[in-house]
């Protein structure tokens, strides 16, 4: 607000909150606030989780993000730092995160979290380079 230093650690907490609570302004900005690190670690995994719970409940800057970062990672052929949907750096119990059987482009800590990120707006399906049927 006015007259109010700016602190995006603070800004994080708040976001992060209303994130919790489902708000998708809120999931769209901690997005962001990952994207570009502020005051948390960069992270683009972490960046797309929140872009696509935000998606999910039709933001369109989201689905802008989602679509733009699914499109750099697919075409970069770079893998990803971490879960294509949650972010997790691993699966369960420590286990190695598993990539697309069909692309290859993008990793998954679960088949629960692959087939949430086929089905999701914005999710892979769109961007897979083979999509003859969902996982």
């Amino acid at each position: 607000g006015r007259g109010v230093p700016q602190s995006n650690k603070e800004a994080t907490v708040c976001y992060r909150k209303a994130a919790d609570q489902e708000v998708a302004g809120a999931q769209f900005f901690l997005g962001v606030m990952y994207e570009e690190g502020r005051a948390v670690p960069k992270s683009a995994a972490r960046a797309l989780s929140w872009y696509r719970k935000a998606a999910s409940q039709g933001d369109k800057g989201a689905l802008e993000r989602v679509a733009e970062l699914e499109a750099t990672r697919s075409s970069s052929g770079l893998e990803p730092g971490g879960c294509a949907n949650c972010g997790a750096l691993q699966g369960p119990d420590g286990a190695a995160l598993k990539p697309c059987a069909r692309c290859k482009a993008v990793v998954y800590c679960g088949k629960e979290c692959q087939k949430k990120h086929w089905k999701a707006p914005g999710g892979h399906q769109g961007s897979c380079s083979t999509t003859e049927k969902a996982p």
